[in-house]
C-alpha cells in the first residue's frame, strides 16, 4: 500500500572535514587581518617568470601601497609593477617556486605613478600548486631612523675625539651589557685587553680613584643608583696605568629608569689635565673646572 518497510541512513564521520573548514578559515581570518601585506602569486609556466600572475591579496596590501585589490588581481607582476624587473624581482620570485626554498629581500626601494614611493621588505615562500606567497613591509621609517642615528653617531663620535672626551655606557639586565670608547681607555692609559670581567668592575675602577676621592665618587654614584639624582658631575683623580695621578671630569646620565629602578647609564669622561671640560653638554677648554 506504498508504505515504506525499512529505513537505511548513511552516516560519514566528517570530523576532520570540519576541521580542516576551521582551520582554513582562521588561517583566511588571519591573512585578512595581519598588518603585513600579502599577495598570492600563481607561476601558470614554471620556466617563464613572465607567468606569475596575481591571484590574491589582503587589504593590508592595499594599504601599503595604496592601490586597490581588484585593480591587481588577476593580472601578471610585470603588468601590476613594471619597475620591479630591473630589479630582478621577477626571476627572484620563479626560483622560490622552482626550487621551493624561500628567500628575503631587504631593502627594495619601490615607487610608480600607483605605488606609494618607499623601502620595502619583502619575503617570499613557496605555496603548493606552483604558487607563491609574499609578505611584506613598508620599512621607509624605520629606516629614515637608522640613517638619523647613523648621522648622530658619526657627529657625537667626532665631537668626543675633538674633545679627548671617553664614553662608558652600562646597560643593567639579567646579562649586563657594558661599552667603553676608546678613548676612555686612553685617558686610563689601558687597551681593552685589560679591563677586568663585569663582575670586578666597580671594585677594579675604585681602586684606581685617589683614595681623598673615593667618597665623592661613591656618595655620587649611590644618589644617582638609588634614584635621588638624575645625573651627577663631578672631578676627582683617577691613577693611570702608568702611575701618573690626573683628574677627571665625570659626568653620568640615567639613560631610562623603570618605576625609579635603575636601567641603563651613559658616561662621559675627560681629562681635565688635557685642558677639555664639559658644561651643559657641550665641549669647553679651560685650565680649571670647578662644579
Amino acid at each position: 500500500e506504498g508504505q515504506p518497510l525499512y529505513l537505511y541512513a548513511d552516516i560519514v564521520d566528517i570530523t576532520e572535514r570540519k576541521e580542516s573548514a576551521i582551520a582554513l578559515q582562521q588561517a583566511a581570518d588571519i591573512v585578512g587581518n595581519i598588518q603585513v601585506g600579502i599577495y598570492i602569486y600563481h607561476m601558470e609556466n614554471i620556466h617563464d617568470d613572465r607567468s606569475l600572475i596575481l591571484v590574491a591579496s589582503n587589504p593590508a596590501a592595499e594599504n601599503l601601497t595604496g592601490v586597490k585589490s581588484e585593480d591587481v588581481v588577476g593580472l601578471s607582476l610585470d603588468e601590476n609593477f613594471p619597475g620591479l624587473r630591473e630589479k630582478g624581482i621577477p626571476q627572484k620570485y620563479a626560483t622560490v617556486v622552482q626550487s621551493q626554498k624561500p628567500i628575503e629581500i631587504e631593502d627594495i626601494y619601490y615607487g610608480d605613478e600607483r605605488v606609494v614611493a618607499g623601502v620595502f621588505s619583502i619575503k617570499a615562500f613557496p605555496l603548493p600548486g606552483d604558487k607563491l606567497g609574499v609578505s611584506f613591509e613598508n620599512i621607509t621609517e624605520k629606516k629614515k631612523f637608522e640613517q638619523a642615528l647613523i648621522k648622530n653617531e658619526k657627529r657625537l663620535e667626532l665631537a668626543l675625539k675633538v674633545s679627548g672626551s671617553g664614553v662608558y655606557e652600562y646597560v643593567y639586565n639579567s646579562h649586563p651589557e657594558i661599552f667603553y670608547s676608546d678613548s676612555w681607555t686612553r685617558i686610563l692609559g689601558i687597551n681593552h685587553r685589560e679591563i677586568p670581567p663585569q663582575e670586578q668592575i666597580k671594585e677594579w675602577y675604585f681602586s684606581l680613584v685617589h683614595p681623598e676621592d673615593q667618597t665623592l665618587l661613591k656618595k655620587a654614584s649611590k644618589d644617582f643608583m638609588v634614584g635621588r639624582k638624575k645625573e651627577y658631575n663631578i672631578e676627582y683623580r683617577i691613577r693611570k696605568k702608568s702611575q701618573k695621578w690626573i683628574y677627571v671630569q665625570d659626568i653620568c646620565h640615567a639613560i631610562s629608569r623603570d618605576k625609579n629602578i635603575f636601567r641603563s647609564s651613559f658616561q662621559q669622561m675627560a681629562d681635565v689635565n688635557s685642558g677639555f671640560l664639559w658644561q651643559n653638554g657641550t665641549s669647553q677648554t679651560g685650565s680649571a673646572y670647578s662644579s
